[in-house]
């Protein structure tokens, strides 16, 4: 992530949220994506854009970043 705004427009009340994100531009290595947050009223309570760019790093490597089906659970 080479840059990242958040802005909240509305209180986050109870109750579940969702997602939405979009690819802007950006083709190679920088891409540019928005994302909007919504409530269960189907209320708009947050949107983000941000500039990414393609990292040279295997990032599921990376501690916190490995997909949940790969981790080993310690019970």
């Amino acid at each position: 992530t080479t840059s990242f705004n958040l802005l909240f427009t509305r209180p986050i009340r109870a109750g579940r949220i969702r997602a939405e994100g979009r690819w802007i531009s950006g083709r190679r290595r920088v891409y540019v994506a928005e994302a909007s947050l919504i409530d269960a009223d189907g209320e708009e309570v947050g949107r983000g854009t941000g500039t990414f760019m393609r990292s040279t790093y295997a990032l599921a490597s990376l501690p916190g970043y490995a997909h949940p089906a790969t981790t080993d659970r310690k019970e």
